[in-house]
């Protein structure tokens, strides 16, 4: 709706009551500050913010319907851009938090390491990251910091980054706490690995460290020739080879910590 004594009228139409509330007037009379705000609005948008846009003769102006004022980004007595006198109409073009492309999302850690997690977002103005949909408290920006880590704090990490355009939640991060030996601590634990009576008719026994982080996966025993002639998961700490000829034998035992070899003779 145009009156003659302005330069086009913002209203908002009440379908309830069919009644016309007017919210701006443009340029009331030329030469007065309010006329150089805009003039003739052609176009109006409402934002994701809440706020309202529009294209007037003095080119983009934004309408707060918070007090009903139109602002133009442009001071008085700025340059009209060639384009300014347009009558297309806006289109919002809001993007969500994005982050960087998750390349690797499985990572193994030592306890007492630190871990951290950079996701390279510079559009979300909140961050909530959660362990197992769990919410983790203190981690409220775009890079997870975990210090001093435990074997309980293995699990599966997300973030929710939130801006006024919507909500993103990454993938998953997948880290598992181990409890890691050093290369000396580690050797100690195969050393410590015996096999006996060595020389032996019968059974051959093997004693373990106790150490519950030490773990054999599986053992083979093999001859002189280099031929496999035994293995299996160790299921017991005894094996029988009581069948096996006469000779040296070379006992390999695969651990999480890596291979130990041994021999023994079968008398």
């Amino acid at each position: 709706m145009t009156y003659t004594e302005h330069r086009g009228t913002l209203f908002e139409y009440i379908p309830s009551t069919n009644a016309i509330n007017i919210l701006h007037n443009f340029g009331n009379h030329q030469g007065t500050p309010d006329f150089f705000t805009s003039a003739n609005p052609t176009s109006l948008i409402k934002s994701s913010t809440g706020d309202y846009f529009g294209v007037s003769l003095f080119g983009l102006f934004k309408f707060s319907a918070t007090d009903n004022s139109v602002i133009m980004p442009n001071p008085i007595g700025t340059p009209i851009p060639l384009n300014a006198n347009v009558t297309e109409s806006l289109i919002e073009v809001c993007r969500k938090p994005s982050y960087t492309y998750i390349e690797n999302d499985t990572y193994t850690i030592c306890e007492g390491e630190t871990f951290t997690f950079d996701l390279h977002n510079t559009n979300a103005e909140t961050y909530t990251w959660k362990k197992n949909n769990e919410l983790i408290a203190l981690q409220t920006t775009g890079v997870l910091n975990l210090n001093d880590l435990e074997v309980s704090d293995s699990g599966d990490y997300t973030c929710e980054m939130i801006n006024e355009c919507g909500t993103t939640i990454t993938i998953p991060i997948h880290i598992t706490v181990e409890a890691c030996m050093g290369l000396d601590e580690a050797i100690g634990y195969k050393n410590a690995i015996l096999l006996y009576p060595n020389p032996t008719e019968d059974i051959i026994n093997i004693k373990l460290p106790e150490n519950p982080n030490f773990t054999v996966t599986n053992v083979a025993i093999y001859n002189v020739l280099g031929q496999q002639v035994y293995y299996d998961t160790l299921k017991s700490n005894g094996i029988s080879v009581s069948n096996f000829s006469g000779g040296i034998y070379v006992v390999k035992f695969t651990t999480d910590k890596g291979e130990w070899q041994g021999k023994f003779i079968k008398k």
